[in-house]
């Protein structure tokens, strides 16, 4: 089977067949799962995107304003190492308005207005007071990056595609997902006889922050020590919608190849795609710490270089629904 050549139809059915497939690993391997995709599937996944969204020019009016999300990006790199004390509502509140920006990004090809609004989102947040709410850091820090990106981003990237092309399967696979999404909290599954390794404990450590988060935010479970988020029922569970949704979020973008054409890239950049995926996961292997940072920079760089897309798709959806 060639995946470059799939009729739409075709596309749609091997995807729900890939999320059957990720919904039973994330029941019986969550933790491993999660770090097997995100290691080896992560890298090679943002780093294909980003060249295809430079091929795209990023989907904004004026391609030089990507220089704008850029510098928010290199800046984010600093003061993720480099903390500046006393200012904590910028790191809290910069994507909110970096999200803000790419909504200007794809409605003005002008600079000044552009700034301008960046600058009044970070200033509304700041007097609003929003980045001393819980609510709003769990949002828009902990889970704009993560689940919201992979999550309903991918169903709303989804639902896009059936109102454009009003096919059945699109539909199929549209309610698949919402479904599988789901599954974990509808008919929850908890072997008793699981154990995570000590090995993918300790590298999953770093964002243990997404469950806690996520646990209290919806008020599913109470995690008093870091062993109830590996260890308990509900700690499992969700780390098994977490698994899941990585998983068919990579598996879902490397099956795009008869649509959007993503690899369909000159040699020289696909040797530079490749030589970078090999450098990450190099680095993960001998310097574990500093590759997980850099794993989790670039998944921040593809994040916000997809915001001025994600815009346009909150765009279309509206032009869709009238």
């Amino acid at each position: 089977m060639n995946i470059n050549t799939l009729s739409i139809d075709k596309l749609n059915y091997l995807n729900v067949g890939l999320m059957i497939f990720s919904v039973f690993a994330a029941y019986f391997y969550p933790f491993e799962l999660f770090l097997i995709v995100f290691i080896f599937l992560g890298p090679l996944h943002y780093l294909t995107e980003i060249s295809w969204l430079e091929k795209k020019d990023f989907f904004v009016k004026n391609r030089k304003s990507i220089y704008l999300l850029a510098s928010i990006f290199l800046f984010i790199c600093y003061i993720y190492f480099y903390p500046i004390p006393y200012i904590d509502f910028i790191f809290n509140s910069i994507l909110f308005s970096t999200f803000m920006l790419a909504i200007a990004m794809i409605l003005t090809s002008n600079f000044i207005y552009m700034i301008l609004t960046f600058f009044a989102s970070m200033a509304f947040v700041y007097f609003s007071k929003w980045h001393e709410q819980d609510w709003f850091l769990i949002i828009f820090t902990i889970f704009l990056p993560t689940i919201i990106h992979i999550t309903i981003f991918t169903g709303l990237f989804m639902l896009s595609g059936v109102l454009k092309n009003k096919n059945t399967s699109g539909w199929v696979a549209f309610i698949c997902f919402l479904v599988a999404s789901f599954i974990f909290f509808i008919l929850p599954f908890y072997n008793q006889n699981y154990h995570i390794s000590n090995t993918a404990q300790t590298m999953y450590y770093e964002y243990t922050v997404l469950n806690k988060k996520f646990s209290d935010f919806f008020h599913f479970g109470q995690f008093n020590q870091m062993d109830d988020i590996f260890k308990s029922k509900e700690g499992v569970i969700i780390m098994q919608f977490i698994a899941f949704s990585y998983t068919y979020h990579y598996l879902n973008w490397f099956t795009k190849t008869s649509v959007i054409k993503w690899h369909e890239v000159s040699y020289l950049r696909m040797f530079f795609i490749i030589s970078c995926y090999i450098s990450v996961l190099g680095l993960i292997y001998f310097k574990r710490n500093l590759g997980i940072s850099v794993l989790t920079l670039l998944s921040i760089l593809h994040l916000i270089g997809e915001f001025p897309l994600n815009a346009h798709s909150f765009k279309a959806l509206y032009s869709l629904r009238n």
